[in-house]
């Protein structure tokens, strides 16, 4: 039960015969060095009274075949490793300030375990690769099982399997990561996350997820699924998600000024919609039952929202309603592509949308348009044409600006917009641009327009009666002084 310390060392790289460090009943730890042609370090029968059964800082690690396998936890900081696999068992694994080139699996096995990440590089060189926790405890020391901290994860695949339910926890991080086979909550936060998954598991399965301020992109459907029917609440807010897929939400789901793109959206229970928009094209061939790209069952509330939902087959609904629970804002309009109204009617056991009540003539295009009013305001001064009037143009939700709705400031007075109008930002709701003349000192102005009247004008006079009386003064003096002489 003691340590195994190695400090400040470095082997020869070329050195021909592999490092391997093995010791039972211990730990080790190794400080300031650099190793290569690295085997393995591992420890045998896992004694729970030490602090690490590794522990590594300010090192570098190299060896085609190196693993570092102890039989309890591993801590890493600032460490370089180039090899196959790092795996602890039964505790946890922490990674921080380190660039791993990972010709393996970087994975917990059990336990009390979990994984965190911090502020570190990492890539698989192969695509089965992967970031992976089985068989969490249902009694963790954590309220995740993995974290992601401001990261860059390249390649491979993140795995979780475990019975306690708690998320994976992705922030600040960039990762052209697969996430597949998940079993639990997920939660990104201020990240950017593309897949491009060529397996046979194309899922993701999950308990729920918290999506904000971060970038989604998959070829994989993503799932909820609650094997003991519990309601949890998921949220995507101020996101854009795109799946080249389908989107299976049970329960509870809510979508906050976000842009939602999927191939089929399969909503049940309490969907809310506010200020985003939803954009689902249904392709022919994908492996769907229902022939429906985007379908509620129960309560599908939008608000202030644009919804673009499309079929390429005739024999398929863009939007369909299970159930007549389908309420919107009085400024949301249905229509098709090109804006002629739609109404809603019962066809088949399910609500579709039709252009006539008879049902005969189906739309391959359902879109709900919400409206918002863009006005521009002027302070201190007027417009170009010399109105002071405020100017208000009215636009779809999620459209741009064009660059002749904008008022023209040439030839205006000095000034600035408190808010710049752009022709790249979306109207997610009304807004307002001010643009405010920059105010003149009033004596300053009135000398540049009429200097007789400015204060520089009288300062002159002044000066100029001083100066007069002062040449009296001294004649009357000098001609009383020059005849008293005389």
């Amino acid at each position: 039960h003691k340590t195994l310390t190695i400090r400040d060392y470095k082997n020869d790289e070329n050195t021909p015969w592999s490092f391997n460090v093995r010791v039972q009943y211990s730990k080790i730890e190794v400080y300031n060095s650099e190793v290569y042609n690295l085997s393995s370090f591992y420890t045998d029968n896992y004694y729970k009274n030490v602090e690490a059964s590794f522990k590594a800082s300010d090192c570098k690690f190299i060896g085609p075949y190196a693993n570092i396998h102890p039989a309890g936890f591993i801590e890493m900081d600032n460490v370089d490793f180039d090899g196959t696999y790092i795996q602890s068992e039964n505790s946890y694994l922490l990674i921080k300030n380190c660039n791993l080139n990972m010709h393996g699996n970087l994975y917990n096995d059990g336990g009390e375990g979990y994984i965190e990440i911090y502020d570190s590089n990492i890539k698989f060189n192969g695509k089965s690769q992967s970031i992976s926790l089985y068989n969490g405890s249902t009694n963790p020391s954590r309220d995740y099982a993995i974290k992601i901290s401001n990261s860059t994860v390249t390649g491979g695949i993140v795995y979780y399997s475990t019975n306690n339910n708690l998320p994976i926890y992705i922030e600040k991080s960039n990762m052209t990561t697969v996430l597949t086979g998940v079993d639990g909550f997920l939660y990104i936060k201020d990240s950017n996350i593309k897949m491009d998954y060529t397996g046979s598991n194309s899922y993701i399965s999950l308990r729920g997820m918290a999506i904000e301020n971060s970038y989604l992109e998959t070829n994989v459907n993503i799932d909820e699924y609650h094997e003991d029917n519990s309601i949890v609440n998921s949220s995507i807010k101020d996101s854009t998600i795109k799946i080249n897929g389908i989107l299976y939400e049970y329960n509870n789901l809510s979508i906050d000024s976000s842009y939602i793109e999927a191939s089929v959206i399969h909503l049940h229970e309490n969907t809310t919609v506010n200020n985003s928009y939803i954009k689902v094209v249904r392709p022919s061939g994908i492996n769907f039952s229902i022939k429906v790209a985007l379908f509620t069952e129960k309560r599908l509330y939008m608000n202030n929202s644009y919804l673009f939902a499309k079929v390429v087959e005739d024999d398929m609904y863009p939007l369909a309603l299970l159930q007549n629970d389908f309420s919107y804002d009085n400024n949301l309009m249905v229509t098709d592509e090109n804006g002629t109204p739609l109404k809603l009617i019962n066809n088949d056991d399910a609500y579709v949308y039709s252009y006539d009540t008879g049902g005969n003539s189906l739309p391959n295009t359902v879109t709900l348009r919400a409206k918002a009013n863009v006005t521009f305001k002027i302070v201190n001064g007027t417009w170009a044409d010399g109105s002071i009037n405020d100017i208000v143009i009215t636009k779809d939700v999620w459209d741009k600006l064009n660059e002749d709705e904008i008022p023209s400031i040439e030839g205006l007075p000095n000034g600035h917009w408190e808010k710049v109008p752009s022709t790249d930002d979306y109207i997610k709701g009304d807004v307002t641009y001010v643009y405010v003349i920059d105010e003149v000192v009033k004596g300053v102005e009135e000398i540049e327009e009429n200097p007789k009247t400015g204060i520089n004008y009288i300062y002159t006079i002044i000066s100029f009666i001083i100066a007069i009386s002062l040449s009296i003064m001294y004649f009357k003096y000098f001609n009383k002084t020059y005849f008293m002489k005389g």
